[in-house]
């Protein structure tokens, strides 16, 4: 007595919420493995007068269904299992697919086996070549068309012509190929299967009506939230019911994709889970990927929040740049970050090193000495105007900092000018637009004198009591024209 009975009837309710697709698939990726196959016939009729379909496949390998049994045998050794480039591992889908048929026959080169109410019987016609299989199946209108469906939702072989109802299903036209290294697996010389790594052909495909898919050398697995199908050129690792992979299988075939098509990914995809999951992936991102969708995701010029320099952060933002905070990061996208700029590749660098505030600014300079005459005016009227509008002594010097990001900057009661950013021209320059210019930039850094943060409301409310107070001094058009500045009538 063997070990073990099927109940048909048991397993065809196990399996019958599964859908039809599948039964076409098992169907197809047996004709596919088949070696030396040209091509591969799909028909699908009607029962008239009955909720029934016949389903037809009929390919034309020269050898045929190798083993004849495995059409009845579960779990016998399959002969695909060793190979990753063939679809098969378990011997399993045909049984399922018996499981759902009311009738089924199968022609080969090994002989005809027939199913039915009665049982299994054997028949001793068999093909000169190829392999005949005919199911009758319970069907719906809705099952019928979703065979139907089924059948233009599959990735045609280059070297195998396929028909349905007589009519060659086009094939489709690759968007890219490219060559990662991918998990799959594989049996031994006991036919115990294994995993392992192997460097295979993925070809990236359009979606058709049905969505985007993951495809096993041309059968549907499952669907995947992407822009694109891929089609992987070996063994998936699949559950049993072949419907479905690892999390982990996942990310790593949508990080290649996201590796190979970025530059296709536009700015609202670019936030898509699917992309952010890939980006997330930081040992197997790439750089160019990883930058290129930052750069869309938040702007070119998008820089990090700068815990160290908060006036940075404001800065940046003022002049119209992303500031991202830590926490819209992902943990591996931070990891991703960190490894760049550890190898000198600098994405979304902190706000401090591209918009360094005064009190950030370290770069080396040297003090101008001696002065020109027109440094000599910008520093009188400083000192001036400091005691009118600080009430406070204020030294003034001019330097040298060809590094520094600032034209000027304040610390403590100390305002320095930056000969590098401003040039001669700022001290030189008498007429009215010149002088508007200095008074401008003293304003601007005797407000730091209040507050630090140039977007910050203390900052603005400090800039227009300054200006107004200016604009209230008597004096200040003689005392300029005493300067020398042309500016103003005499009081």
């Amino acid at each position: 007595m063997d070990w073990f009975d099927i109940d048909k009837e048991g397993l065809r309710k196990l399996i019958e919420g599964r859908g039809y697709a599948f039964v076409l698939y098992e169907l197809l990726q047996n004709a596919y493995d088949e070696q030396g196959v040209t091509k591969v016939e799909v028909e699908l009729h009607p029962v008239e007068g009955k909720r029934q379909v016949r389903l037809l496949v009929r390919d034309d390998a020269p050898e045929g269904f190798k083993r004849i049994s495995d059409a009845w045998t579960l779990f016998a050794e399959s002969y695909k299992k060793g190979n990753p480039e063939q679809r098969g591992r378990f011997n399993l889908g045909e049984k399922l697919v018996l499981a759902l048929c009311e009738q089924a026959e199968i022609q080969t080169t090994s002989g005809t086996v027939r199913f039915g109410p009665k049982g299994r019987t054997r028949g001793r016609k068999s093909l000169d070549k190829g392999t005949f299989v005919a199911l009758t199946l319970k069907a719906t209108k809705a099952q019928a068309a979703e065979l139907e469906e089924a059948i233009h939702n599959i990735i045609v072989p280059q070297n195998v012509v396929t028909t349905f109802n007589g009519e060659p299903i086009p094939r489709m036209s690759a968007r890219a190929v490219f060559e990662p290294t991918l998990p799959t697996v594989f049996s031994d010389e006991e036919g115990v299967l294994h995993k392992t790594t192997r460097k295979t052909v993925v070809a990236v495909y359009d979606p058709n009506g049905a969505g985007a898919w993951l495809y096993e050398m041309g059968i549907p697995v499952v669907p995947i939230e992407a822009k694109w199908s891929i089609d992987v050129q070996q063994k998936v690792p699949l559950n049993m019911d072949r419907d479905n992979i690892t999390p982990g299988y996942k990310l790593k075939i949508l990080t290649h994709l996201v590796n190979e098509m970025h530059e296709d990914i536009t700015e609202a995809e670019a936030s898509d889970p699917w992309v952010k999951g890939a980006t997330s992936n930081a040992k197997e991102i790439s750089d160019d990927a990883y930058a290129g969708i930052m750069d869309k995701r938040h702007g070119e010029d998008a820089v990090m929040r700068d815990m160290h320099d908060p006036e940075a952060n404001s800065a940046a933002s003022a002049h119209g740049v992303t500031v991202i905070q830590g926490n819209q990061l992902s943990e591996g996208e931070r990891e991703k970050r960190r490894k760049m700029a550890q190898e000198g590749n600098h994405v979304m660098a902190p706000a401090g090193r591209i918009y360094p505030s005064q009190s950030n600014e370290k770069a080396s300079y040297t003090v101008v000495d001696p002065l020109t005459p027109g440094m000599e005016r910008v520093v009188t009227l400083t000192k001036w105007l400091g005691g009118k509008l600080l009430h406070t002594g204020v030294t003034v010097k001019v330097i040298k900092s060809p590094a520094a990001s600032t034209a000027a900057d304040w610390g403590g009661s100390t305002i320095r000018f930056n000969l590098s950013r401003l040039g001669h021209a700022f001290f030189d320059a008498t007429d009215e637009r010149a002088a508007a210019r200095v008074l401008s930039l003293i304003v601007h850094e005797f407000g730091h004198n209040y507050e630090s943060n140039h977007l910050s409301e203390a900052y603005y409310r400090a800039l227009t009591d300054l200006g107004a107070r200016l604009a209230l001094i008597p004096e200040l058009h003689n005392h300029m024209r005493d300067l020398g500045y042309k500016v103003g009538g005499a009081e």
